[in-house]
């Protein structure tokens, strides 16, 4: 259904990959909320600022090489269609926060080195060719420890170094981005996504979280590098695309015998089932990404909506940590490399299992569950439906798997499995499975990423495309 070959996949534009992933998709994602009675698909490949399908967004996002310092990529890039207006620089907390407050449109705020250790909030609403920039010193010298919001649309937030327990960014609005930025010693949360759509969070180093505290050990303390932050679809971040960034070194739960202790994700889209993840795509795309050396083990990739496509990504030394499917409809897992980590488990509907690799550790598991695939009651787990398992390269396959007995209430039901490799497949608690030898699907075989392909210093490696500004 997807064909692309690596060398030009991954350096294609964003836009013309999108425009070519979704044409290929959306025939599956019609198909899977029509059965739930959605009239169409609120997914589009962009969406213009008034909420409509629309042309790609010019935005530009990186980047040139300052020549002072070779290993610094800066993300401050001029590139041919911002036009730029001043530059304010600024040397202490109070100076950044009223900086903030009074820059404009096509204004970069440089900060030099140091420390800032006011919460600041920006909500500026600028054209596509005049971003605000906050721009970080060279060698991320500039350390930032309080939080920041970003609201408004357009405005770029890199080079920084994020740092310290109060640490958080709140990334909200419209096309607002977070490149090339290092994340350390957080608590809670390092990134969050809040009310808005087409955030970008990319070429990010995020590693070694605060450590977990006594004080908080009744609490169910987290330590997340990036989740969404919703009540309902009014305050979901719709059309994020999570790239090129790099976890590492994240902690075990503060007592791995109690899953209910606390929480590590790499990656959290929705918080949790709820009757709108069915009816709404999130259409958040997780390419490209590295996690490795991550202890918690579990969902470290946690997918709870729907229309999610996570594509490409490596995990490995993260003994049990899974890129989970918790719930939702017409999700994608495509060409990612999961090696001495815990592979996947599938649960909801119509979802596509493709060409992945899972070695050294877990394979794929689609659930039967204690409620049906389509549920949006929080708390329950939701039985794998119709979900396509084809061209995937793993030491298991399980359909039907249970935790507990009550999970035999709702066997997996429908699964498709084609081309497996590996030893044949386990069919547990199940109905009506079919198993082909081969596969009709086109993709690319999965790829191990290493740290150089990922964070701040690989974005040299970004296609022209990309460094040009075209962003989807």
């Amino acid at each position: 259904m997807l064909e692309y070959i690596k060398s030009n996949r991954w350096n294609e534009s964003p836009e013309d990959h999108r425009t070519r992933f979704f044409a290929s998709s959306m025939l599956v994602l019609a198909l899977t909320f029509s059965q739930l009675a959605v009239a169409q698909v609120p997914c589009p490949p962009t969406i213009s600022d008034s909420g409509d399908s629309g042309s790609a967004d010019q935005n530009c996002s990186t980047i040139s090489k300052q020549s002072d310092t070779p290993d610094y990529q800066d993300p401050l890039a001029a590139c041919s269609g911002l036009q730029a207006r001043r530059v304010i620089s600024v040397a202490t907390a109070t100076a950044f926060r009223d900086a903030v407050n009074r820059a404009s449109c096509g204004d970069t705020i440089q900060l030099a080195p140091g420390k800032y250790g006011t919460s600041v909030a920006i909500d500026k609403s600028c054209p596509v060719n005049a971003p605000v920039i906050i721009q970080g010193a060279p060698n991320f010298a500039s350390d930032v420890t309080s939080s920041l919001t970003i609201n408004g649309s357009r405005t770029i937030v890199a080079g920084i170094n994020f740092s310290g327990p109060n640490v958080q960014v709140r990334l909200g609005g419209t096309n607002n981005k977070v490149i090339a930025n290092r994340f350390s010693d957080w608590r809670n949360i390092a990134i969050t996504l809040a009310a808005g759509k087409q955030g970008e969070i990319a070429y990010n180093e995020l590693f070694d979280p605060h450590p977990w505290l006594a004080s908080e050990a009744d609490s169910y303390p987290l330590r997340i590098g990036i989740r969404s932050s919703e009540k309902d679809s009014s305050d979901f971040h719709f059309g994020a695309w999570i790239h090129h960034n790099y976890f590492h070194d994240f902690p075990a739960k503060p007592n791995p015998d109690n899953y209910d202790s606390g929480q590590s994700d790499a990656i959290e889209v929705c918080q949790t089932n709820r009757e709108w993840t069915y009816s709404k795509p999130a259409g958040w795309y997780i390419e490209r990404n590295l996690i490795t050396r991550h202890m918690q083990g579990s969902g470290i990739v946690d997918i709870k909506c729907s229309g999610v496509f996570v594509l490409g990504n490596t995990v490995t030394e993260s003994p049990s940590g899974r890129i989970d499917i918790r719930a939702g409809v017409g999700s994608t897992l495509e060409s990612n490399w999961q090696e001495g980590s815990g592979g996947s488990t599938i649960h909801g509907g119509n979802h596509r299992v493709v060409g992945n690799y899972m070695r050294g550790g877990g394979g794929i598991q689609v659930i039967s569950g204690d409620q049906p695939w389509n549920s949006g009651t929080s708390g329950g787990h939701n039985q794998g439906y119709r979900v396509l398992v084809t061209g995937n390269d793993t030491d298991s396959l399980v359909v039907g798997l249970t935790y507990e007995a009550a999970m035999e209430a709702y066997p997996a039901t429908g699964t498709i499995i084609e081309g497996h490799k590996g030893p044949n497949p386990v069919l547990r608690f199940e109905r009506e499975t079919t198993i082909r030898t081969s596969t009709s699907a086109r993709f690319s075989p999965a790829s191990k990423l290493g740290s150089g392909d990922v964070g701040p210093s690989a974005l040299g490696q970004a296609s022209p495309a990309y460094l040009q500004c075209r962003r989807p």
